[in-house]
């Protein structure tokens, strides 16, 4: 992406996406290092645990209710927030 052709975007981020490939021994990953945080209502995490439900193609202990709302507050107190969702900022265009 060429920042020329991008006239609105300021900002590019890395969302965290919640897998069972966390859960892989000795899996090669790039790391993901949060350092943008949205403080999430319990509404938002409502719509999010509603949303994930969609996906039933993964039988995943990482996709249900508990897990999520455990994420989202490992996020949140990392945030000084009660839930959070984090972000990578991988590129500022100013």
């Amino acid at each position: 992406m060429r920042p020329a052709f991008m006239k609105n975007v300021h900002a590019i981020y890395a969302g965290e996406v919640i897998s069972s490939a966390d859960q892989a021994v000795g899996a090669i990953r790039c790391q993901f290092i949060p350092n943008t945080y949205i403080v999430l209502t319990m509404k938002d995490l409502d719509c999010k645990i509603e949303t994930m439900s969609i996906y039933t193609g993964e039988a995943s202990i990482t996709r249900n209710s508990d897990h999520i709302t455990t994420y989202a507050k490992k996020r949140g107190g990392e945030a000084n927030a009660i839930y959070a969702e984090a972000f990578m900022l991988l590129r500022s265009i100013e």
